[in-house]
């Protein structure tokens, strides 16, 4: 497994009223510095209270600022810094390249639906199948890789990375658009010529990438005030 996305990808938890138990927001990832991050917005809560907790962490990150882009689903966050950080344990970059069929690696912490229990991380690997303009249900619009794959809860938030650049991060996964394969019809026609289809449909799911190339500006203007 290529070092980078593993040891740099973390998640973003909700701590409850309590203090002891947790919901699990998404995944994440560290950006140019441990203290830095990427996820999905919708990753973090309203009110910006979370937690981040990268690879090798012995307590939380409390997120001390947060911004979202206007129309992307993407957030950067400043989180606590360690005196014991290690150096090179987050991601260098931003990759803009752009190729259908285009390999990636995507790894996060598909959520087990526990407020008790951390998820495991875990590695996905596929293509990209193609580019487009997505808008979502939330009003987001943004560029977009769709992946061979569906993206289970918990992955979105978590970055993408063509294998041979794991260093770069090429998408930050953010929802899945759903389609359909019919696996049988049946035609029967009534009297008057009427014709009625029945179709039996299974549902098939593409995860969604958004593509932070495009974002290289916005990312450094509010980096810069951190």
């Amino acid at each position: 497994m290529p070092l980078y996305i593993s040891l740099a990808t973390g998640m973003v938890i909700h701590v409850g009223t309590n203090g002891e138990s947790f919901r699990f927001g998404g995944s994440c990832a560290a950006y140019l510095k441990r203290n830095i991050i990427l996820t999905a917005a919708h990753c973090l809560p309203d009110d910006n209270k979370a937690f981040v907790l990268l690879p090798g962490d012995k307590q939380l990150r409390s997120v001390i600022r947060a911004e979202r882009h206007p129309t992307t689903d993407i957030a950067v966050l400043l989180v606590d810094a360690f005196e014991n950080d290690i150096p090179n344990q987050n991601f260098m970059g931003i990759n803009s390249e752009l190729s259908e069929g285009q390999d990636f690696l995507a790894f996060g912490y598909p959520d087990v639906a526990s407020t008790t229990v951390l998820p495991p991380g875990r590695l996905f690997k596929g293509h990209f199948q193609r580019f487009f303009g997505y808008r979502s249900p939330s009003g987001h619009q943004y560029f977009a890789g769709e992946m061979n794959i569906p993206a289970p809860a918990g992955l979105s938030g978590g970055p993408t990375v063509h294998p041979l650049k794991p260093q770069l991060i090429s998408g930050i996964v953010t929802t899945n658009v759903d389609s359909y394969i019919v696996i049988d019809h049946l035609e029967e026609v009534e009297q008057n010529g009427r014709t009625f289809r029945v179709e039996s449909k299974r549902i098939v799911s593409y995860g969604i990438a958004a593509k932070p190339g495009g974002l290289d500006s916005w990312l450094q203007e509010i980096i810069d005030t951190f």
